[in-house]
């Protein structure tokens, strides 16, 4: 697979405008549902979620006042879980 961009790659397109975070969310979506019949690797996605952070992150970075480029924690309440199922 060598299409896989890895976020922190893409750090100076991000400081430059060349790129934002909406840009890359959106290449992200369509990398997996390219791959998702296949691989099988998600039981939920919360788009809704990752767009209004990623619209967000790119209003930051516009600014020149970005967060760290990796967020250690993961908010995702708002996704059913299919743990025991």
């Amino acid at each position: 697979m060598t299409d896989l961009r890895p976020y922190l790659a893409r750090t100076a397109d991000l400081r430059s405008g060349k790129t934002t975070p909406n840009a890359y969310l959106e290449e992200t979506i369509d990398r997996i549902a390219k791959r998702e019949p296949v691989i099988g690797a998600f039981v939920v996605l919360g788009l809704a979620a990752a767009r209004k952070a990623a619209e967000a992150s790119t209003a930051r970075w516009k600014a020149g006042k970005p967060l760290s480029p990796v967020r250690s924690e993961e908010h995702t309440s708002e996704l059913q879980s299919r743990f025991g199922i």
